[in-house]
């Protein structure tokens, strides 16, 4: 297979892949008050008997230790390559949506943690992984053409929401 077309292969897979890990993820953060409202309020049909987490301390918590971790993240980068961090960025993500599936207040801030260090990796992976596949040519096409996709989860996402509490 000609080298272009396996780049350009790439690029279009590390798109589709950031647009489904962010509908869950973006969609998860934007319903997440509600979840919790839900989780702890007794006669609600979502009750969980001693969580008390908050949302705003959880995305707190993300942002601090994405900070932190932004700093490392190259190096995990250079020793492990694109494709494995961006895997590895990718698996943290699913394991902080995960965890709305039963809350935990304890589950949901160690979540909130793990996902701030898997957030800069990813990130930093994926900007390493398109300039790869990219040439001084193709580097601003296929930059648009993953950000394009990423910000279709958006959309999908409060799709998905409107009919899932249509009504509710």
């Amino acid at each position: 297979m000609d080298v272009e077309k396996v780049k350009a292969y790439n690029i279009f897979i590390l798109g589709i892949v950031f647009m489904l890990i962010f509908t869950g993820f973006n969609t998860m953060t934007g319903i997440q008050a509600m979840i919790f409202m839900s989780a702890m309020t007794e006669d609600s049909g979502g009750y969980v008997e001693g969580f008390h987490g908050n949302g705003f301390i959880s995305s707190a918590i993300v942002y601090a230790v994405f900070s932190v971790s932004s700093w490392v993240a190259p190096s995990v980068i250079s020793w492990t390559g694109p494709r494995l961090a961006m895997v590895l960025g990718g698996m943290l993500y699913i394991q902080y949506m995960a965890q709305l599936l039963y809350p935990n207040t304890y589950l949901l801030y160690i979540g909130s943690a793990i996902v701030g260090v898997g957030s800069p990796i990813l990130w930093t992976a994926q900007g390493n992984f398109i300039s790869l596949n990219s040439d001084k040519a193709t580097i601003c096409r296929n930059s648009g053409i993953v950000w394009a996709m990423f910000q279709t989860s958006t959309f999908l996402g409060n799709v998905f929401t409107y009919f899932m509490f249509n009504g509710e």
